[in-house]
């Protein structure tokens, strides 16, 4: 409330209450007066108390940044965590206080923990302010380093990104004490063009007895975007890669194969010629198809292998049919050998999510029910099928798995090159490639059929840095090669454009 509205309704108050007294001195009439004056007087005290409760009980006071840092004892911080969209106000002025007491050689917080917005989906203007944080990051951890006495040289400071539009920032610092002070801001858009920072926030100083979690909610926003890893998001492609399904599509194929001749819904001249010779013979018919998923690999080119002279709507129902046997046989399918363990353990450190050509409702069905692990599904956040909307988009030359991996950036707030694609075949290669995610291969079920690799060598760009597994108990070890090249490169990126001179 305005503080000269507050003294108005007061002085109005504490005058009426006077001259009503005035007419009488009857007891009433004192208590009256009494009472109106007292509360004339908290009315004019009332800003007053308020700050003091602020201040004081609920700790929580408006501040710029530079005025939150300048009022720190950084001596009595053990961690520090800052969030922000550029960095270009919320870190740039606590730099300049870390420089500050470097040079005077006094004690600062052991771990420095900074999350912006990611430096690919900005434009040029942003861009330079992150760029700018984080080379004013690259210099202080080379500060570190040099000092002679080695007193900073245990010091952790650290960078990472999200992607989501910034909402939220503040600051919190983890004191030795265990209590926490917290400065919290946000964004607003100042037209309908351009966000901006409030130029200020609120300081909270919450100590560690007290129950009250009010100030939870920017270290739960921090600690989802930071993670455990320079990985955040593992996506596994479903089919061949989590689940050893090929067999039970196979046999959807050969029995809508049978079912359309059996009815006469198609005659054998609908049928290719190599399909015709073979088509009396279920073991030849499975070594054909066994053949063809290794060489075709997509339902779409697969059916044009088998029918003839078919118009496109009798393909696109047979299609359909072909997949509705496939969901009827699904619980035949099984995880691949130590799948389960191996999710169970990734799925404490990372976000789990999948991609599929399969159905999202045949897949959740399959997970929430398979051998009665109800917890198996639990461990993807997300999962993104055949039957996406954003797969209704027209497009050329994409990958459909590329659009849903740019869904997953989106749903996630998590830029793409925190991401990291498991799948088996070509169009799970091209559509990481596509969108720069790096990839990790999985031959399970190439192995299963004889073979080496789905993949064609042809398509692969790199074959020396190529990742890949035939067994789950070796991928962490591959993703704890990507984490280490996704860290190198996230600090490299920068360094080797400030020396081409971009």
């Amino acid at each position: 409330m305005n503080i000269k509205i507050v003294q108005f309704i007061s002085a109005v108050s504490g005058t009426s209450a006077i001259i009503f007294s005035l007419y009488s001195f009857d007891r009433d009439r004192i208590v009256i007066f009494i009472l109106a004056l007292i509360i004339g007087i908290l009315l004019i005290l009332l800003p007053k108390i308020i700050d003091f409760i602020n201040k004081n009980i609920l700790k929580i006071k408006k501040q710029s940044e530079k005025e939150f840092y300048s009022s720190l004892d950084f001596s009595e911080i053990s961690t520090m965590y800052v969030i922000g969209h550029t960095g270009k106000e919320i870190y740039t002025h606590l730099h300049f206080q870390l420089e500050r007491l470097i040079r005077e050689g006094k004690d600062i917080p052991k771990e420095i923990f900074i999350l912006i917005r990611s430096p690919y989906i900005e434009g040029s203007f942003r861009n330079d302010y992150i760029r700018d944080t984080i080379n004013k990051i690259i210099s202080l951890k080379q500060d570190f380093t040099c000092k002679q006495n080695g007193k900073y040289s245990n010091i952790k400071i650290d960078i990472r990104y999200y992607e989501a539009l910034p909402s939220i920032r503040g600051v919190l610092c983890l004191l030795k004490n265990n209590d926490k002070i917290c400065f919290f801001s946000s964004y607003y858009w100042s037209d309908y063009r351009t966000s901006k920072a409030f130029d200020f926030g609120y300081r909270i100083y919450h100590k560690s007895k007290n129950k009250d979690k009010s100030i939870n909610f920017i270290e739960s926003w921090f600690n989802y975007f930071w993670g455990n890893d320079e990985i955040h998001t593992i996506v596994f492609d479903f089919d061949a890669t989590l689940v050893d399904s090929i067999n039970i599509q196979i046999k959807a194929w050969i029995e809508v194969l049978k079912q359309q001749i059996y009815t006469g819904d198609i005659e054998l001249d609908n049928l290719s010629d190599e399909i015709r010779k073979i088509i009396n013979s279920e073991e030849e018919l499975i070594k054909y198809f066994k053949k063809i998923f290794i060489s075709k690999q997509h339902a779409d080119i697969i059916i044009k292998e088998i029918f003839i002279n078919l118009d496109e709507s009798k393909l696109i129902e047979i299609n359909k049919k072909r997949y509705d046997l496939r969901e009827k046989l699904i619980f035949d399918a099984k995880f691949f050998d130590g799948a389960i363990a191996t999710l169970t353990v990734l799925s404490k450190k990372f976000n789990l999510a999948i991609v599929s050509s399969t159905g999202e409702r045949m897949i959740n069905t399959f997970l929430s029910e398979y051998e009665n692990k109800e917890n198996i599904r639990n461990m993807f956040s997300i999962i993104l099928g055949k039957f996406d909307p954003i797969l209704l988009l027209k497009h050329q030359n994409i990958e459909h798995k590329a659009f849903l991996l740019q869904k997953i950036s989106s749903l996630t707030g998590i830029p793409l090159s925190r991401i990291v694609l498991i799948g088996d075949n070509n169009s799970d290669y091209l559509a990481a490639k596509q969108l720069g995610v790096d990839f990790i291969e999985c031959r399970a079920s190439a192995k299963n059929l004889g073979i080496d690799s789905f993949i064609d060598k042809k398509i692969i760009e790199d074959h020396s840095s190529h990742l890949f597994f035939t067994y789950y108990n070796e991928l962490s070890q591959k993703l704890d090669i990507v984490s280490k090249n996704k860290k190198n490169r996230k600090y490299n990126y920068y360094q080797t454009a400030n020396n081409t001179g971009s």
